[in-house]
């Protein structure tokens, strides 16, 4: 267990003791005074023997690192937390993007035995696409957001290029290493793809129907 676990747990542990020992006090006076002991006259000089350990410059030092240990056992558990739903964003993003990479070299294969997908069944791949991309990016990582209507093939090979290169890394943490990657193939990307003249209809399923 790391040394900020433990911390945390003997902390916890001691705040949980002063609790238990305050509900307990009621009944341990009741019964010290019932067999003749009378705990009053501990009072003052328990009193000045707090008095004095509280002006020492030791005692100052350990409630200082004891409180610095206590928040640091805090933060450790706290940031341990957030790091693990991190890494499970990543991972469930990474197999995403490799599963998109996947159906896009199998849909690629159709375009090659001259059996291209109808208009809705590649619309419903570009909205997958577009899914992940939004995901990718939420990781900090660029993406390419091109069109597919001026070239649905090269769309297909230059997205599934894309999510063969940038999914490995994400899937194995290298987020930095990613982000520069998906930097560069994205604008390769941009300045490969061709784009519909302003004036040419937009190929959609909505405009066949």
């Amino acid at each position: 267990m790391p040394v900020m676990g433990k911390i945390f747990r003997f902390v916890l542990l001691g705040i949980t003791s002063a609790f238990m020992a305050m509900f307990a006090e009621p009944f341990f006076s009741e019964l010290l005074r019932r067999v003749g002991v009378d705990t009053s006259a501990w009072v003052q000089p328990a009193m000045a023997l707090m008095s004095w350990a509280t002006s020492t410059p030791w005692f100052q030092f350990l409630t200082v690192l004891f409180m610095g240990a206590t928040i640091g056992a805090w933060l450790d558990w706290l940031l341990r937390k957030v790091d693990a739903r991190s890494s499970d964003v990543r991972v469930v993003v990474a197999q995403r993007l490799a599963s998109l990479g996947k159906d896009l070299e199998t849909l690629g294969q159709f375009f090659d035995l001259n059996s291209p997908p109808s208009i809705a069944q590649l619309e419903r791949y570009v909205d997958q696409v577009r899914s992940v991309e939004i995901s990718v990016s939420k990781l900090g990582v660029t993406v390419p957001r091109i069109s597919y209507e001026a070239d649905p093939i090269g769309y297909i090979d230059r997205m599934r290029a894309y999510a063969s290169r940038i999914a490995p890394l994400i899937a194995d943490g290298h987020i930095a290493e990613a982000k520069r990657i998906g930097r560069e193939i994205s604008e390769k990307i941009r300045k490969e793809a061709p784009t519909l003249p302003t004036s040419q209809p937009k190929l959609t399923h909505r405009n066949h129907g």
